[in-house]
């Protein structure tokens, strides 16, 4: 069948496969098609197909297309008009999504995040489901921003679940993008105290990764600092776990130190082993890294073996920091004889990203010559791994 014969056809398949994969083959050579217009007519009315399919395949093929079709203006004029088809929710389903995904290409950026804006609190909850990531992928090129920071806002209250749970993931997605970065940042701190526990939970990851976007960090350490205390061990998990990046931003060196610390000492262990995790990413951080550094040791000791690997490998990112290179660089290698073989395993994986911060490279050498007829193969491996790489220009 030919070009000419698929864009009569393909609206009369009865299969909705034979649909689905009409669209994908004229989307895939549309920019050769001569007669776009005609085409890009078919990905529009493909939209009201009844089949789910059918309708992400169109959708895509509206996205691929539009860069391509001559006549933007009227192209999006038929995307605006789909979001007022009041009869087929599919259609303004369909519609809201191409409309972020292109927002970048449209001729007419208000015209098209007005259509968008309109459907807040369209009846449908697949529809208002759509609008909040469209609104994070047009927000970079959007000139009023602060309507759109409220419209997140707005959704996060929706009667519906899941609307709500994608709006609050938008609005730590868009944080980057929105002027007033601080009330945003509130309103999502606000978020982690919502009735709801999904709605508490996507608040508080949204949180945590929009915080080195934050321009008041102070507040946002503030708020961060609450979450280590809160009486929910969930609350408190999650918080440890966003240590490791949000440390480099705290203002209070010490108080962030501290409060890390009573995280790995927390009364869950989940807590304290997220903590552990987080601890080397913030070592470079960390105010006082002589007393950091020995307590990073004495965690390989723990008796949860978890924790002892944890620490283990938060090794290698530490060394580089530690203010006696040296003496940590003899810490690992006596964990490299210790009695848990995953702890050997895990110091004697670090000698080669830490061999060129060690000062005495003699001593060094001769470590790892003895380790590599260690009778421990995994010793082995890693000591003539690092001897490989670490010292050919000796």
């Amino acid at each position: 069948m030919s070009i000419h014969d698929d864009n009569h056809k393909i609206g009369h398949s009865k299969r909705a496969i034979d649909r689905k994969n009409d669209i994908a083959g004229l989307s895939s050579i549309f920019a050769k098609i001569l007669n776009k217009e005609q085409v890009w007519e078919v990905f529009i009315h493909s939209t009201q197909n009844k089949n789910n399919e059918v309708q992400k395949s169109a959708a895509s093929a509206l996205i691929s297309a539009f860069p391509e079709i001559p006549n933007q203006n009227k192209a999006l004029n038929d995307l605006i008009c789909l979001t007022k088809d009041k009869n087929n929710y599919s259609s303004r389903k369909s519609a809201v999504s191409v409309l972020g995904s292109i927002f970048s290409h449209v001729p007419d950026k208000e015209d098209a995040y007005e259509a968008i804006h309109n459907l807040i609190n369209d009846k449908n909850k697949k529809v208002r489901k759509r609008i909040a990531p469209a609104i994070v992928m047009a927000l970079p090129h959007i000139f009023d921003k602060k309507q759109a920071c409220q419209d997140l806002v707005f959704m996060t209250q929706d009667t519906d679940i899941n609307v709500r749970k994608g709006a609050t993931s938008a609005l730590g997605s868009a944080i980057p993008h929105i002027p007033d970065k601080k009330q945003a940042f509130q309103n999502l701190y606000w978020l982690t105290k919502d009735d709801d526990a999904q709605v508490q939970q996507t608040a508080e990851f949204a949180l945590i990764a929009a915080f080195p976007h934050v321009t008041d960090r102070g507040q946002a350490w503030i708020i961060l600092h609450k979450l280590t205390c809160d009486d929910d061990s969930t609350v408190r998990r999650r918080a440890a776990s966003a240590f490791g990046s949000a440390f480099a931003y705290a203002l209070n060196k010490k108080q962030a130190w501290d409060d890390l610390v009573n995280l790995m000492q927390d009364n869950d262990e989940t807590v304290r082993r997220w903590a552990v995790s987080a601890f080397g990413s913030a070592f470079p951080h960390v105010p006082d890294k002589k007393q950091a550094w020995e307590y990073l040791i004495d965690l390989t000791k723990n008796e949860d073996k978890e924790i002892k690997k944890r620490a283990a490998s938060a090794l290698g990112t530490a060394l580089p920091h530690a203010p006696d290179k040296m003496g940590a660089w003899n810490d690992l290698i006596s964990l490299t004889q210790d009695d848990d073989a995953e702890i050997r395993k895990h110091a004697a994986a670090t000698l080669s990203s830490v061999l060129p911060h060690v000062p005495d490279k003699m001593k060094a050498w001769n470590d790892l010559l003895i380790m590599a007829q260690d009778k421990d193969a995994q010793l082995q491996m890693h000591a003539t791994k690092a001897l490989s790489s670490g010292f050919l220009g000796l």
